[in-house]
C-alpha cells in the first residue's frame, strides 16, 4: 500500500477514494481542545466509486466504510519516515527510522466507524467499552497522527478541528 502526499480543499472538489480497501495516515498534529471532524461521503454507491464498486463475486453489494484511528506521534517524528506496523522492530533498534502505526488505546479504528452518510464536519468519536463515545479532546495537547481506513467507494475530502474550515489538518 502506498502513502500519498496530497492537499485537499474542504469544498469537496477532490478526495481520496478506494474502490477496494485502502488507508492513509496524516502528518503529525497536536490535538486541539475542539472536536475533530471529517468531510466524507460514505453512502452506498456514493463518493467517487465507479458503478460496479462494492459488488462481490457472488453479486451481493458490500457496504462502503470509513474508520479512523489515532496513532502516537512523538514531537520529534520526521513525517518523511516509512510507516510500519511492527513496533517491536523499532524498539529493538532494527528499524529506528520507522514510525509505528499502533493505535492509541481507546482510539482504534474499530471504535470510530463513520455512518453511511455524506457529511461535512462530521464529528469523530470513539466508542468505549462502557458504551460511551469520546472525542479526541481527551488527548488535547498531544502529538498524534490520524490513520484513515476506507473502502468500497467511500471518499474522504478533509479532516479538521473545531467549527471553522480554516482548521484543516495536513495529509502526508
Amino acid at each position: 500500500m502506498h502513502e500519498l502526499t496530497i492537499t485537499l480543499s474542504c469544498a469537496c472538489t477532490a478526495g481520496l477514494s478506494a474502490v477496494g480497501n485502502g488507508a492513509f495516515t496524516t502528518q503529525a498534529f497536536t490535538v486541539p481542545t475542539e472536536y475533530l471532524w471529517l468531510n466524507m461521503d460514505n453512502r452506498p454507491g456514493g463518493g467517487a466509486a465507479p458503478a460496479h464498486a462494492g459488488h462481490g463475486k457472488d453479486g451481493r453489494v458490500a457496504q462502503s466504510y470509513i474508520m479512523v484511528a489515532l496513532l502516537f506521534a512523538p514531537s520529534d517524528v520526521d513525517d518523511s519516515r516509512e510507516l510500519t506496523g511492527n513496533k517491536d522492530s523499532a524498539a529493538a533498534g532494527t528499524d529506528a527510522d520507522a514510525i509505528s502505526v499502533e493505535p492509541i488505546p481507546g482510539f482504534e479504528a474499530s471504535r470510530c466507524v463513520m455512518p453511511q452518510a455524506s457529511e461535512q464536519g462530521m464529528p469523530l468519536t470513539w466508542k468505549q467499552d462502557n458504551g460511551t463515545a469520546i472525542g479526541a479532546q481527551q488527548l488535547a495537547g498531544r502529538r498524534v497522527r490520524a490513520r484513515i481506513l476506507l473502502g468500497l467507494g467511500a471518499t474522504v475530502y478533509s479532516l479538521g478541528a473545531g467549527s471553522t474550515w480554516e482548521n484543516q489538518i495536513s495529509w502526508p
